[in-house]
């Protein structure tokens, strides 16, 4: 498997003589897609808010591959020895932790108590802490949104990456809404123009696209297929309905990457992460987009357009 680093040692600035001799910390960040404009826009400014610059104290090592290629990929920022690892997604936890059970890990996004990597949210115990997004919880709300739309006479319908680790939890989350909410939903695997032909066959007006890596880096060709059958998508960032989505909704990936690399800080300053407790967001956002409603033929209640945080024309 050909080595799927990005060394950012000189993404900023290369070693300056002056800073030589300071002590430098080493941070791998894994996840299902790549992480360079996450880290420049967000975890490079808030390192540098603590004082960790890359190319003079701050090694990066920003990795991303297939969920077939996580394990491999995982074993080998283990053996760069870091001092703290940000792991993005469910499936990035799994592979770090399954690499060591040992290496500090601050997952941003997955809930590491709920795959069992953590006691509690409070005191997590163990390796891992992180910022957690409750993709399963907000799942469940994004189908409470779709029912509010189309009500529940027809089933709504989500779309699934085929054997992610949080995917028992999406649907025991969104199984307790639909019971009781009082819709049918029903579960897609990923391949995405077979599962918009599932869909429309299940009579589904709605689709959760949910929580996943994955699923954001193609939102352009999930919510373009599903625009052009007539079904109306529900994304897990609000900025997904600026990418073709026609609702997005959730709390912001500035916050996600932010808070998750300021606990990334507290380790490297020599706190446990089985001492700091888990993070959640404190915002979240609904976007629309009114262009995909027109497209759709779809007239949104005026009371929930009325909550929108952004309305995207």
């Amino acid at each position: 498997m050909p080595r799927l680093t990005t060394l950012l040692a000189a993404l900023t600035l290369a070693a300056l003589p002056e800073t030589a001799g300071a002590q430098q910390v080493r941070v791998a960040l894994l996840s299902l897609t790549p992480l360079d404009a996450a880290f420049r826009t967000w975890v490079a400014p808030e390192f540098e808010k603590g004082g960790y610059v890359a190319g003079r104290n701050l090694v990066v090592d920003l990795r991303h591959g297939s969920q077939q290629d996580l394990p491999a990929i995982a074993r080998d920022i283990v053996n760069n020895r870091p001092d703290v690892v940000i792991a993005v997604s469910s499936a990035s936890l799994a592979a770090v932790h399954a690499a060591s059970p040992t290496v500090p890990i601050v997952t941003a996004g997955a809930d590491p108590v709920g795959l069992g990597f953590a006691q509690s949210f409070s005191r997590p115990g163990g390796s891992v802490t992180g910022f957690v997004v409750s993709g399963a919880e907000l799942d469940a709300k994004r189908l409470e949104l779709l029912t509010q739309i189309f009500g529940t006479a027809q089933p709504v319908a989500a779309l699934m990456l085929s054997g992610f680790p949080a995917n028992v939890l999406v649907e025991q989350a969104m199984g307790a809404a639909a019971m009781r909410i009082g819709v049918a939903v029903t579960y897609h695997p990923a391949d995405y123009a077979d599962a918009i032909k599932a869909v429309q066959a299940s009579g589904a007006r709605g689709m959760v696209v949910t929580t996943n890596p994955v699923f954001f880096r193609d939102t352009p060709q999930v919510s373009g297929l599903a625009t052009a059958a007539g079904i109306a998508t529900i994304c897990e960032w609000p900025d997904a309905a600026e990418r073709g989505c026609l609702i997005g909704y959730g709390p912001t990936r500035a916050d996600l990457y932010a808070g998750a690399t300021q606990l990334a800080m507290r380790i490297l300053k020599g706190a446990r992460p089985g001492d700091i407790p888990i993070e959640r967001p404190s915002r979240f956002e609904l976007a629309i987009n009114a262009d995909v409603a027109r497209r759709l033929r779809l007239e949104l209640p005026p009371d929930f357009i009325a909550r929108a945080d952004r309305l995207i024309e």
